[in-house]
């Protein structure tokens, strides 16, 4: 493959992640992986350039594709429902989201979240992050999965993440 100089674009075991700074992530954004090297995995990463290009100029070019679990997410941040929520939830959410959800599924419908996906990304997040972190994953992409459904972007009663059994963390034992 030819050399291709796309900004943030780093290339890890022959697949292509989008990968931000410290500033970016701190704006929200997070490493996107775009699949195999090549002209599919460098459009991915330039629609992501395009996103934090009209962020920083203030654009108002949305972050989110329309009917995706992105918007549906920014949405729901915009809520009363949110603003009421305890300021350790909120955070745990928006860790869940910017670290492990948006990254596999931000920019799909939920329609596109298959039981064959979610299984791949929760079997990934187990090997990779342990129990407790996809546990913790988990939960939130169900309850994001209700939200989203209430706002009429999916059918919240076929959640397909229901076909998979959780693992449960180690409870704590001190006392």
């Amino acid at each position: 493959m030819g050399r291709v100089k796309i900004p943030y674009y780093i290339i890890k075991g022959g697949r292509g992640f989008w990968n931000p700074t410290a500033i970016m992530k701190h704006a929200g954004f997070a490493s996107v992986p775009c699949g195999p090297d090549g002209p599919e995995a460098w459009a991915i990463a330039a629609v992501w350039n395009e996103r934090w290009r009209a962020y920083r100029h203030g654009s108002s070019a949305p972050r989110w594709a329309v009917g995706s679990l992105g918007e549906a997410f920014e949405r729901f941040r915009k809520t009363e429902t949110w603003a009421r929520k305890a300021p350790k939830t909120r955070q745990e959410w928006d860790a869940m989201w910017r670290l492990h959800i948006s990254p596999y599924f931000g920019d799909h419908r939920p329609a596109a979240a298959t039981l064959d996906r979610l299984d791949k990304w929760y079997a990934l997040l187990l090997r990779d992050k342990g129990v407790r972190e996809a546990h913790r994953a988990m939960k939130i992409w169900r309850a994001l999965w209700r939200v989203a459904g209430a706002m009429k972007y999916c059918d919240p009663d076929k959640d397909p993440s229901l076909g998979i059994r959780r693992k449960t963390p180690t409870p704590r034992s001190a006392v």
